[in-house]
C-alpha cells in the first residue's frame, strides 16, 4: 500500500520519516501556464453567460499581471481558488493583507452555526444570528494570538479544545451573554467544528487547527495590528514595543516572516507613512548578529508590503544600497548563495521599478565575481518577461556576450527583430551559447552555416560539434574537421572518430597526434572520452605508452581508457 503524507515545509522535520522508506518531495506553485489553464477550466465551469464569462475571466487575468502581490500568490492553488471566487463579484484588492482579508471572508460566510440538532433553546438560537463577520473575525483573531503565545508558538498552527472553549466563552460573555448561555453557545460552535471545515477545523484528538497556515497568520497579523490600533488602551501596544516586542524579537524567525510583512501592509495601509519608515529603519539599523542579515532582507520584504511606494523615495533607496553593499566581491561574509539570494532579493521586491532595475545593471556590470553578474541578468530577464521596457538592459548584455542573457534572448525573444542580430553578432565573436542558438533556432538562416564555418575554422568547439552534427555532408565539413583535429582540437578528433571512422586519413591524424610533443597530445586524451575505444585506437594508445618523454600522469590518463575498453571487450566478446 502507498501512502502520501503532506506538510507543509516550515517546521517539518524530514528526518522523523527518512528512516521509514519514504521519498521526499517538494510540491512547485502553479507556473504561469498552469495559472492559465485553472483560470480557463475554473470560469468554464463557473459561468453559463459567455460574455460574463469572458469578461471575469480577462479581469483575474489582468489583475495577476498587474499586480505584484496577486501575481506571487497565484501560484497557490487554494489562493488562486479564492481569487476566482472573489473576482466573481469585485475587483480583486492589489495587495495582500487586504487579498487575504476578502478570502477569509469567503469562508467566514459559510461559518454560518447552523445548528440543527439540540438547538432547542430559542434564546440560544437568538444569540448565534447575531454573531456577525466582525465577531468571527475577532475570535479568529484571538485564537491566532494563542497559538501564537503557545509552548510552540506559529510553528504548531495547534489549538487544543479547552483552550479554544475558553476564548470563545469569555468574547461570547462580553457581548453580553451570560455565563451559562455562553457554555452552551461554545460547545455547539465546537461541535460544528467538528464535522464542517470552515476556517478552522478539527484535527481530531480535541485539536483544532486553521485550515491554512495562511490564515493563521494573517489573523495573527490582525491580532498585532488591533493592538496597535488600540494603543494607549490596556491591550495596546505602542510604536516602540511593536519595534522591540514584535519585529526586534522575531525578525530572524522564518516562522514569523509572513505575520511581520502582512502587518507591514496593513500598518502602512492606514497609518501615516512615518510609521512604517520607522519600523524598517529600525530593522536597516540593527547590529549585526550573524552573518545571514535577517534583519535586512526582512527589511526588503516588509517594503515590498507597503502600499503606494512610491512615497518611501529615501526608504527605498537605503534598502538597495544596503542590499547592493552585500553584493560586492570583497564582502568578507558573502558566499556565494549568499551573494545570489541578496540579487534575487533585489529583483523580486523591485521588479515593478526602474530604480530597482538599474541597481541590478550596475551590479551586473561592477566588478563582481560571475555568478553575482549572472544573477542580476537573469533577475533583469525574468522582470523584462513582466515589463517590456526592461529589455532594453537584457540586450544591452546580450551585446557585451554574457552568456545568460544571449541564451535569455534566444529563449524568450526569439521573434524581436533586434535578437537575430545580437546573436550573429555574438556568434561571430566565438560565443558558444550564441553557436548554440543559432544552430537550434535559426538553422536554416542563410547567414548561420557561414558563421559556424567560419568559427569551426578558428577551433571553436561548439562550431565543430555542430558542423559534424548538422552539416555532415557538406563538402567543406570534413576538410575543417581534418584541420582542425590535425591542431589537436579534441572536438574534432572526437568528430572524426565518431562519425568518419573508415575515413582513409583518420587513424593517420590521430597516430600523428599520438607522435607529438607530451603538450600537444592533451586533446587527443580529452577526446578519448568520448570515443569508442577498438584496437586500432589502443593500438595508438599502446605506442604513447611505450613512449620515455611523455610524463607518468598523462599515460595514466591514457592507461585508464584502454583499461576501461579491454574491460568491456572481456564483459562482451562478441
Amino acid at each position: 500500500m502507498q501512502i502520501i503524507v503532506t506538510s507543509r515545509w516550515l517546521g517539518y522535520k524530514a528526518e522523523e520519516l527518512n528512516h521509514a522508506g519514504f521519498e521526499h518531495f517538494m510540491i512547485q506553485d502553479l507556473d504561469k501556464d498552469q495559472i492559465e489553464d485553472f483560470i480557463k477550466r475554473w470560469h468554464d465551469l463557473a459561468f453559463e453567460n459567455r460574455d460574463d464569462k469572458t469578461q471575469k475571466q480577462e479581469r483575474l487575468q489582468k489583475a495577476i499581471k498587474e499586480s505584484k502581490a496577486i501575481r506571487e500568490l497565484a501560484g497557490n492553488p487554494l489562493l488562486l481558488t479564492m481569487m476566482a471566487i472573489l473576482n466573481r463579484t469585485q475587483e480583486l484588492p492589489r495587495d495582500r493583507s487586504k487579498l487575504y482579508e476578502k478570502a477569509s471572508e469567503v469562508l467566514l460566510h459559510q461559518w454560518d452555526f447552523e445548528t440543527k440538532e439540540g438547538l432547542i433553546d430559542p434564546e440560544l438560537k437568538k444569540y448565534l444570528y447575531n454573531i456577525d463577520l466582525r465577531d468571527k473575525r475577532d475570535i479568529l483573531r484571538l485564537v491566532a494570538s494563542a497559538m501564537q503565545a503557545g509552548e510552540k508558538g506559529l510553528d504548531a498552527n495547534l489549538i487544543y479544545k479547552e483552550e479554544l472553549e475558553n476564548i470563545l466563552t469569555q468574547y461570547l460573555e462580553k457581548t453580553g451573554i451570560n455565563k451559562r448561555d455562553a457554555s452552551d453557545l461554545t460547545d455547539l460552535i465546537i461541535k460544528q467544528l467538528r464535522y464542517r471545515n470552515f476556517i478552522l477545523c478539527s484535527l481530531g484528538g480535541n485539536a483544532f487547527a486553521f485550515v491554512h497556515r495562511t490564515f493563521l497568520e494573517y489573523f495573527c497579523a490582525c491580532e498585532f495590528y488591533e493592538r496597535f490600533k488600540n494603543r494607549g488602551l490596556p491591550d495596546g501596544i505602542n510604536l516602540e514595543e511593536l519595534k522591540t516586542k514584535v519585529f526586534g524579537e522575531h525578525y530572524s524567525d522564518p516562522v514569523w516572516k509572513e505575520v511581520l510583512c502582512l502587518l507591514m501592509g496593513m500598518l502602512s495601509a492606514e497609518f501615516p507613512k512615518e510609521v512604517a519608515e520607522e519600523l524598517i529603519n529600525y530593522l536597516i539599523d540593527m547590529e549585526e548578529k550573524d552573518k545571514g542579515f535577517a534583519h535586512l532582507f526582512l527589511a526588503a520584504d516588509c517594503y515590498g508590503e507597503l502600499r503606494n511606494q512610491s512615497i518611501y523615495v529615501e526608504l527605498s533607496q537605503r534598502l538597495l544600497d544596503s542590499l547592493q553593499s552585500l553584493t560586492k566581491s570583497s564582502y568578507r561574509y558573502a558566499d556565494t548563495d549568499f551573494k545570489k539570494k541578496t540579487v534575487a532579493k533585489i529583483g523580486a521586491i523591485w521588479q515593478d521599478h526602474r530604480t530597482g532595475w538599474s541597481v541590478l545593471q550596475a551590479i551586473a556590470t561592477e566588478r563582481n565575481v560571475w555568478y553575482v553578474q549572472d544573477q542580476a541578468v537573469i533577475q533583469l530577464s525574468r522582470i523584462a518577461k513582466i515589463h517590456s521596457e526592461a529589455l532594453v538592459y537584457l540586450q544591452e548584455f546580450a551585446r557585451q556576450g554574457k552568456s545568460e542573457a544571449i541564451e535569455a534572448l534566444a529563449t524568450h525573444w526569439r521573434d524581436n527583430p533586434q535578437t537575430l542580430p545580437i546573436i550573429q553578432q555574438q556568434a561571430n565573436k566565438g560565443k558558444s551559447l550564441a553557436i548554440q542558438a543559432l544552430v537550434t533556432h535559426w538553422r536554416d538562416n542563410p547567414q548561420t552555416l557561414p558563421i559556424i564555418q567560419q568559427q569551426a575554422n578558428k577551433g571553436q568547439s561548439k562550431a565543430i560539434e555542430a558542423l559534424a552534427n548538422h552539416w555532415r555532408d557538406n563538402p567543406q565539413t570534413l576538410p575543417i574537421i581534418q584541420q582542425q583535429a590535425n591542431k589537436g582540437e579534441h572536438r574534432a578528433i572526437e568528430a572524426l572518430a565518431n562519425h568518419w571512422r573508415d575515413h582513409a586519413q583518420t587513424l593517420p591524424i590521430i597516430q600523428q597526434l599520438a607522435n607529438k610533443a607530451e603538450g600537444e597530445i592533451i586533446g587527443l586524451l580529452t577526446a578519448l572520452a568520448r570515443i569508442t575505444i577498438d584496437s586500432e585506437i589502443g593500438a595508438i594508445i599502446e605506442t604513447i605508452l611505450a613512449r620515455t618523454d611523455v610524463d607518468a600522469k598523462i599515460k595514466e590518463g591514457f592507461q585508464e581508457f584502454l583499461y576501461y575498453s579491454n574491460f568491456r571487450d572481456w564483459r562482451n566478446p562478441d
